[in-house]
């Protein structure tokens, strides 16, 4: 591990320009719920999730085979941030009965199992992340000599070795099986660039890490377009995928974060530190008064079987955050406009998207609440509650407001 006083120093170089403010319209950015108060919140939203867990399937009904990844993810990381052991039960089934069944949503179940690992120290979750790894590496990532030859194998059309000038090395392709697309997706490359830094920050491989600096300077060279992160490229014609989600920033924070806990690159540190607060106040992830506005209206979102992506967007972005978040001085100014965002999104949820009569949350974080149970407002809720938590057992100086 590089030594804390190195990664402060990263942290704490200045990025010129930067507005690391805390925007006064922010609704509600400080709490002062205990810690106690936090951490049965957080543990009562996941026990409203396991219920959903099917032995027969492996899965939690009604959220879509990434969801079960990422709702995995969170729990884990609950227990990690308060060294506990209480969910390892059911983390174990989950991620136990769905070894060989991995499907579309592969790299956010290893992501899962590295998270595990993390959180509970065993093994066979380490050799499930890295098993996976390899297999996505070798299938879907551009490599030099991919790049070169412009040959690679499943695919039956020349893969460019640029793009726009830049190299495409780096890159993956979110349809590793159809031979002819050449579309580089944020979630897919983003879903690889944390699986690498996690396995990276828990093995000390350098090839995790060349894997996760690689994809980074494909998605800065390609998919940064000076404020966000935008979805995507297809290679066959260098154009660009419009619009960006949130999810494809809080992927590369969560894994720079993690990366630079390894390492001294101090470039990769800048980017972060600019990425960071433009991608906080950029206005198509987060609404005036500071509550993320991506997701569906609660009326789409509690259609039967009416999934929006969106919703669960924001929970990786968040994610990412408090990663980030976790690895740098608290006192700083980048911590301190995290640490705002992060109660704001809490509040928001406590007071407008919490349903009066239990603790179901909606989707659509603004309001109004949920009128019943929406599976995926759970998940995206987790990721907050696990953020405010950890949040609250390092720092105890959230005071000033009616929470």
């Amino acid at each position: 591990m590089v030594p804390v006083v190195i990664l402060a120093l990263l942290w704490s170089l200045p990025v010129c320009g930067q507005d690391l403010s805390v925007p006064t319209g922010w609704r509600s950015p400080t709490s002062t719920l205990s810690t106690t108060d936090r951490a049965q919140i957080a543990q009562t939203v996941i026990d409203t999730v396991t219920p959903l867990f099917s032995s027969a399937s492996g899965r939690a009904a009604n959220l879509t085979f990434g969801q079960n990844g990422h709702m995995l993810s969170s729990i884990s990381l609950h227990d990690f941030y308060v060294s506990s052991q209480v969910n390892n039960g059911i983390v174990t089934q989950w991620l136990g009965d769905n070894v060989d069944g991995f499907e579309g949503g592969t790299k956010t179940w290893a992501v899962a199992a590295a998270n595990a690992y993390r959180a509970y120290g065993d093994s066979t979750w380490l050799n499930m992340a890295v098993s996976v790894w390899n297999q996505v590496n070798g299938g879907c990532s551009i490599t030099t000599g991919v790049a070169t030859s412009g040959v690679m194998t499943g695919k039956n059309v020349t893969v460019p070795g640029q793009c726009n000038g830049k190299t495409t090395v780096g890159g993956m392709f979110l349809y590793g099986s159809n031979p002819t697309s050449l579309l580089v997706n944020m979630d897919t490359l983003g879903g690889f660039m944390s699986l690498s830094a996690l396995l990276f920050e828990a093995t000390g491989n350098p090839i995790y890490g060349t894997a996760t600096e690689t994809a980074f300077e494909f998605a800065r060279a390609h998919l940064f377009d000076g404020q966000v992160i935008i979805d995507g490229i297809d290679l066959s014609t260098c154009s660009v995928v419009a619009g960006g989600q949130s999810s494809g920033c809080g992927f590369v924070i969560e894994s720079l974060s993690i990366y630079l806990n390894k390492t001294t690159d101090q470039s990769a540190s800048d980017f972060l530190k600019t990425l960071i607060p433009t991608a906080i106040k950029f206005p198509g992830f987060t609404s005036s008064n500071g509550v993320i506005s991506e997701g569906p209206t609660v009326d789409q979102a509690e259609g039967f079987g009416d999934y929006n992506a969106e919703t669960a967007n924001k929970a990786i972005f968040i994610r990412g955050l408090h990663e980030a978040w976790s690895r740098m001085a608290k006192d700083s100014n980048l911590a301190q406009l995290i640490q705002s965002y992060v109660i704001v999104q809490y509040n928001a949820l406590l007071d407008l998207a919490k349903s009066p009569d239990n603790e179901f949350y909606s989707p659509r974080w603004q309001g109004p609440p949920a009128t019943k149970f929406i599976p995926w407002g759970q998940y995206t809720a987790s990721n907050v509650m696990n953020a405010a938590l950890s949040m609250s057992l390092t720092n105890t100086t959230l005071t000033g407001s009616n929470r």
